[in-house]
C-alpha cells in the first residue's frame, strides 16, 4: 500500500505478509513499513546526515509515543536521498544504525534497513526495469531510454566490430576500467584481522611477501619439486593451475595478489582478472543447475556496464583470467557441481587462464574435471620471507613511531632465531600463524610454544581488545566466547560459512553490543553483505569449534561421528592437540575405528553386496574363506589408513 502526501502516520508505503527481502532464504514476514526523506537541495555529506539523523529519530520518537497511536511494524526500512558517511562509529551511517539501538525497546523491530544515497545508487545499478521505468524523471533519461531501445535489439551485430587485435584492445581497455574498481574493493583490502587495534584496510601491497611455489613433477602430480619458483613464473607458463596449500599458508591472498597485480605478469597478451570465491558461488545457488560461473561475473562484474555480447567477445578471445577461490570452501553436496561446472568453462573457453585454489587435504582438487590442470603448492615461508613479512607488517601499523616499530621488528626475528623457540619458529612458515605471532609478541613481549596456543592467545588479545577501544559498550567476554563458540559449531554443522545477524542473535543476547560492532572490535568476523556475516579465517571458525567440542561434555563423540569427512580433518588435529591427556580420546577413537571396520565387513559380506560383485556361483566359496578374508579387509583398511596418514604427515608432524 502506497501513501502520498500529508499525515500518513510516518509512511511512505507498508507491506504485510512474506517477502523476499533481504533474501530469499531469510526473508521478512509480518508489517513492513518503508519511510523515505527527500531534500531537495542536498547541502554537504555533514549537514545532509545530521538532518538525515534527526528525521529517522523524529519518526521513531512518533513510533514510541503512544498518544500517536501509530501502529508498531515489524521491519522498518528509512530510505533517503543523502549521503551517510560511512567512518567508523563517527559517521552519520554507524549513528544512524545506533539510533535505532537507542529505539529497541520502545519500538521493538524484528529488523531493519537504512537505504541511503549509495545503496539507492547501487540498487538501481542491479535492476534495469526500474531504472529504465523512472529514466523520465531525469532531464536526459528520455534521451538515454531511447538510445537503449535502438541498440537493445542490434547487440548481435556489436560483435562484428571486434574483427580485428586493435578493437579488441579497445574492448579490454573498456571492461577493465569496470572491472577494477570490483578487484579493488574485493581483493586489496587484506582479508585478515586488525592488529592491535589498527585498521588494516587497503594494505595488501604493502604487508605482501612474493609468494613461492612448488610444482608438481612431470610424472606424478601427487610429488612436488624441491625447486621453489616465484608465483609469477609458474603462472605464466601454466594457463590451468591448481594452487594447493595447508590451512593459513596464503591462497586467498596470493589470488587477491595476482588480480590487483596481473599486469606485472608478462602474458602474451593483457588479460581481465575475475576473482570468484566458489562457496560465495554455491552458496547463492538454490540448486545444481543454477551454479553458473558466467551468470555470476555478469551479476557481479558487468552490470549495465559491460553486455552480454561482449564478454562473449572476450572469452572466445582468450583475455579473461578467472581466479576461482577456496575449492575446499564449497560444501560437501555442492562441491562436484562446483567442479562439473569450472570443467564445463575450461572446455567450452579453453584459450582462458584458470588458477584455482584449494587445501592440499582437501580431496576435491583430484575430481576429472581438474585433469588437465597443473598442480602447484604454496611453499613454507624461508627465513627471509619471514623477516620482510615481519618488518611489512609492523612498519604498515600506525599505534606507535617508526623508530619503535623497526626495533619491535628486529626484537621479534632475534627472538624466532634463539634455539628455545625453534618449535614456534617452525610455525611462522605460514603467513596466517606468523600475523597471530607478530599481534601476541607485540602485545606480551614473549611467544606461546604449541600452534593451538597460538590461535588461543591471538583470538584472547583480538578480544580483548574489545573493552579496551569500546568506550561505549563493555562486553561480558566469557559470554562473548561462548557464543562465538556456539556460532562455529552451528554454522559449520550445517555446511554454512556465513549467516545472517538474525541467525545468532539468541546467542550474542548477553555480550550487550551488536554484530557490526563485534566485527569491526575483533576482527574474529567481517560483514559480506547487509547482515551478512563470516568468519574472517576459516581457521577461526575451526578452532572455536574445536573448543566447543572439547568442552562439551558429548563434544568427542560429536567429532568421532565425524572422523572419516575431509571437511572436520582440521577440527579434529586441532581438537587433539588442546588435549592434556589423551587416554580417553584414544578410547573411544579404537571403539570408534572397531565400529567402522565392523560396518565395512558386514556389508561386504552381506548377501546383497556379494551378488552384486561375485554371483551368486561364487558366494558359497567365498563364505568357506570367510575368517581368511575378515584378516585380508583388515588388512587393506589398515593400508588405506596407513597411505591417508602419509599424504597429511608433513602437515601434521
Amino acid at each position: 500500500m502506497v501513501f502520498g502526501d500529508g499525515p500518513d502516520g510516518g509512511r511512505e508505503a507498508t507491506f504485510n505478509g512474506l517477502t523476499r527481502y533481504p533474501s530469499e532464504d531469510n526473508p521478512w514476514n509480518g508489517y513492513i513499513v518503508i519511510q523515505a526523506k527527500f531534500r531537495q537541495k542536498p547541502q554537504n555529506s555533514q549537514e545532509d546526515g545530521e538532518w538525515a539523523l534527526k528525521q529517522l529519530k523524529s519518526e521513531l520518537e512518533d513510533f514510541a509515543n503512544p498518544k500517536k497511536r501509530r501502529r508498531q511494524p515489524d521491519y522498518y526500512i528509512f530510505a533517503t536521498n543523502v549521503v551517510l558517511t560511512p567512518v567508523q562509529d563517527k559517521g552519520t551511517k554507524d549513528k544512524a544504525y545506533d539510533i535505532f539501538q537507542e529505539f529497541k525497546d520502545s519500538v521493538p523491530l524484528k529488523g531493519y534497513d537504512i537505504w541511503d544515497y549509495d545503496k539507492i545508487r547501487a540498487f538501481l545499478d542491479n535492476f534495469e526495469d526500474i531504472r529504465r521505468a523512472n529514466a523520465v524523471f531525469i532531464t536526459s533519461g528520455d534521451v538515454l531510454s531511447q538510445i537503449i531501445d535502438f541498440i537493445e535489439p542490434r547487440k548481435e551485430l556489436f560483435a562484428d566490430q571486434y574483427t580485428n587485435p586493435e578493437d579488441i584492445e579497445v574492448l579490454v581497455q573498456k571492461v577493465r576500467s569496470h572491472f577494477d574498481k570490483t578487484i579493488q574493493n574485493e581483493c586489496e583490502t587484506l582479508c585478515t584481522f586488525n592488529l592491535l587495534y589498527s585498521p588494516m584496510q587497503g594494505n595488501l601491497s604493502q604487508i605482501y611477501v612474493q609468494t613461492k611455489l612448488n610444482e608438481s613433477q612431470q610424472f606424478s602430480s601427487e610429488e612436488f619439486s624441491q625447486e621453489r619458483r616465484l608465483w609469477e613464473e609458474v603462472v605464466r607458463k601454466n594457463p590451468k593451475l591448481m594452487v594447493l596449500g595447508k590451512p593459513g599458508a596464503g591462497k586467498t591472498t596470493l589470488l587477491q595478489y595476482i588480480a590487483v597485480h596481473c599486469d606485472e605478469v608478462d602474458f602474451q597478451s593483457k588479460l581481465i582478472p575475475v576473482f570468484i570465491s566458489l562457496k560465495t558461488l554455491a552458496e547463492n545457488a538454490k540448486s545444481a543447475a543454477e551454479i553458473s560461473l558466467i551468470r555470476y561475473i555478469r551479476k557481479k562484474y558487468c552490470r549495465s556496464h559491460v553486455s552480454k555480447q561482449e564478454l562473449e567477445v572476450l572469452l572466445d578471445n582468450g583475455r579473461l583470467l578467472f581466479l576461482l577461490d577456496g575449492l575446499d570452501e564449497v560444501t560437501e553436496d555442492k562441491v562436484r557441481d562446483v567442479s562439473k561446472e569450472i570443467h564445463r568453462l575450461v572446455d567450452e573457453y579453453s584459450d582462458n587462464r584458470f588458477i584455482v585454489s584449494c587445501r592440499k587435504e582437501h580431496q576435491a582438487y583430484k575430481f576429472k574435471a581438474f585433469g588437465n590442470f597443473t598442480l602447484c603448492k604454496v611453499a613454507d615461508f624461508e627465513q627471509l620471507q619471514i623477516e620482510e613479512f615481519i618488518k611489512n607488517l609492523f612498519t604498515e601499523s600506525n599505534d606507535s613511531t617508526q623508530l619503535s616499530k623497526i626495533t619491535l621488528a628486529s626484537d621479534l626475528i632475534k627472538k624466532l632465531k634463539l634455539p628455545e623457540n625453534q618449535r614456534i619458529r617452525e610455525l611462522a612458515d605460514t603467513p596466517l600463524l606468523l600475523h597471530l605471532i607478530c599481534l601476541i609478541f607485540q602485545e606480551r613481549g614473549d611467544l606461546p610454544a604449541k600452534k593451538v596456543e597460538i590461535y588461543k592467545e591471538g583470538i584472547d588479545l583480538l578480544l580483548e581488545k574489545w573493552n579496551q577501544f569500546n568506550d561505549r559498550v563493555q562486553v561480558n567476554m566469557a559470554e562473548f566466547r561462548k557464543a562465538l563458540r556456539r556460532i562455529a559449531i552451528i554454522t559449520f554443522e550445517d555446511s554454512k560459512s556465513s549467516f545472517e545477524e538474525e541467525e545468532i542473535l539468541p546467542y550474542i543476547e548477553n555480550c550487550s553490543s551488536k554484530l557490526s560492532e563485534i566485527e569491526v572490535l575483533s576482527g574474529l568476523l567481517v560483514k559480506k553483505t547487509w547482515k551478512t556475516y563470516t568468519f574472517s579465517h576459516q581457521t577461526f571458525q575451526e578452532y572455536l569449534m574445536a573448543e566447543e567440542l572439547v568442552n562439551s561434555q558429548q563434544g568427542w563423540r560429536k567429532l568421532l561421528i565425524h572422523v572419516t569427512e575431509p571437511r572436520w580433518h582440521e577440527v579434529f588435529i586441532i581438537a587433539v592437540e588442546m588435549l592434556p591427556n589423551t587416554d580417553s580420546f584414544l578410547r573411544l577413537f579404537k571403539q570408534k575405528f572397531n565400529n567402522l571396520i565392523n560396518d565395512y565387513n558386514n556389508h561386504w559380506w552381506s548377501d546383497e553386496s556379494l551378488n552384486d560383485r561375485v554371483g551368486l556361483e561364487n558366494k558359497q566359496n567365498l563364505l568357506s574363506k570367510k575368517d581368511y578374508s575378515d584378516a585380508y579387509l583388515i588388512q587393506k583398511l589398515l593400508i588405506q589408513v596407513h597411505q591417508k596418514i602419509c599424504n597429511i604427515k608433513d602437515y601434521y608432524t
